[in-house]
């Protein structure tokens, strides 16, 4: 694989000048801030941190989302932070279920278990049960997410459990079921339940199921002895575009058969896979700018650029998922914290001689405030089912497996469920 040199010329930009953001005398600071999702943290500085930067949006981790005694103090803190915001917040959360939830310290919030254990469950029921049943899911995530102040959920993950052990998603129960049409049909119902309240995403284009390296930590990028990506994986994501997911979440991963770039920088899988091929319109959103893949990819160690070490690093990667035709960044802390506004800065010094850039970021911003715009028509309705009706599943499926069966989907299930 080709990797881009790490050389002088970003020094020669002249990182920590004063910079106009400008083309044409117009501004395009609080353009590029609207496409950047930067960490929640519980501090009255983040606030004033927010009105002066005018980032597009937050996500919320569970070290800071825990740290309220009840759920409705969190939902208070987060109903100020979009009082002060000039343009309406994207209010994000991972919340697919299992591991991977934030807000399993509140009991008022319901544990939603593991897609693994939720397919399993879809899978003992007559299709068109449960295909009613997935749709449940969706709206019990989705209404309670929106009761608590989060309008977009960055959920559900249909990549497929390719049975790969040191795959994220399947040592985690992430994948609903290994095979396709039946992730693409249950996932698709799950989108439709979830998008009643709030904005879903379809994670992670063009499937991560296969990946045999954790992109948090690096990526595996030798033709011959990384995984090939097989067309299977689409089937999902076309199917969820299909049944209306606001947003696809694309995955830091690399297949040599579909392109010679990392899907985060690639033109060909974001402008052309998904937009041409699949026809969607909706927001392409990055996954997280710390996960160590991209750094590789660039050049340098995994961990260093995880570190955040080298900012103008991450404001070249910015760049290039601009260019591929991502619209959203998410940029979470790590190691030296934060580290969008050195981001911002990095791409404000491309605007003034980059065209294509500014034309993707103009577009950009005008797709942001169209779904901005969507947010506010989601329903508030709270669903009335919750705990009793995740015990009514595990209940149905003890009639079928084990309890060693159901531990084995969801570790964690007996811990928030008793039998």
């Amino acid at each position: 694989m080709k990797f881009f040199l790490f050389t002088l010329f970003f020094f020669e930009l002249g990182f920590s000048s004063i910079l106009d953001c400008s083309h044409e005398g117009f501004s395009y600071k609080d353009k590029i801030s609207e496409l950047m999702i930067v960490t929640y943290k519980k501090s009255p500085d983040f606030i004033k941190y927010m009105k002066h930067n005018k980032f597009g949006g937050i996500i919320g981790f569970s070290h800071d989302l825990s740290k309220f005694k009840k759920i409705t103090d969190l939902a208070k803190e987060l109903k100020s932070l979009r009082e002060i915001s000039e343009l309406p917040l994207f209010m994000t959360i991972d919340q697919e279920g299992g591991l991977v939830q934030r807000l399993k310290k509140y009991k008022e919030m319901t544990y939603i278990p593991s897609a693994k254990l939720l397919g399993k469950y879809f899978s003992i029921l007559p299709k068109a049960e449960g295909l009613i049943e997935a749709r449940k899911i969706g709206e019990l995530i989705g209404s309670e997410l929106k009761s608590v102040g989060f309008n977009w959920n960055f959920g559900p993950s249909l990549d497929l459990d390719h049975g790969i052990s040191e795959n994220v998603i399947t040592k985690y129960n992430r994948a609903f079921s290994k095979n396709h049409e039946f992730v693409a049909k249950y996932g698709s119902e799950i989108i439709k339940g979830m998008e009643k309240y709030v904005l879903s995403s379809a994670k992670h284009f063009p499937g991560q199921g296969i990946s045999i390296v954790d992109t948090h930590n690096g990526l595996c990028y030798d033709e011959k002895k990384c995984p090939k990506f097989q067309r299977n994986d689409f089937k999902p994501f076309e199917e969820a575009i299909a049944n209306g997911t606001s947003s696809v979440m694309i995955g830091h991963v690399y297949y040599a058969n579909l392109d010679k770039n990392i899907a985060t920088f690639s033109h060909k899988i974001v402008s052309g896979y998904l937009r041409q091929k699949f026809k969607f319109q909706g927001l392409v959103v990055s996954d997280d700018f710390t996960m160590g893949a991209l750094g590789e990819v660039l050049g340098i160690k995994s961990f260093t650029y995880r570190l955040g070490a080298v900012p103008h690093i991450i404001g070249l990667a910015a760049e290039k998922a601009l260019k591929a035709g991502v619209n959203v960044l998410v940029m979470s802390e790590f190691g030296k914290g934060r580290r969008e506004v050195e981001v911002r800065d990095y791409l404000c010094k491309r605007i003034s001689s980059d065209k294509e850039l500014r034309e993707k970021i103009d577009s950009s911003f005008n797709l942001v405030q169209l779904f901005k715009k969507k947010i506010k028509l989601k329903s508030s309705k709270k669903i009335l089912y919750g705990k009793a009706y995740i015990r009514g599943i595990i209940k149905k499926m003890l009639l079928k497996f084990s309890k060693k069966d159901l531990k084995s989907f969801d570790k964690n299930i007996f811990k928030y469920y008793y039998f």
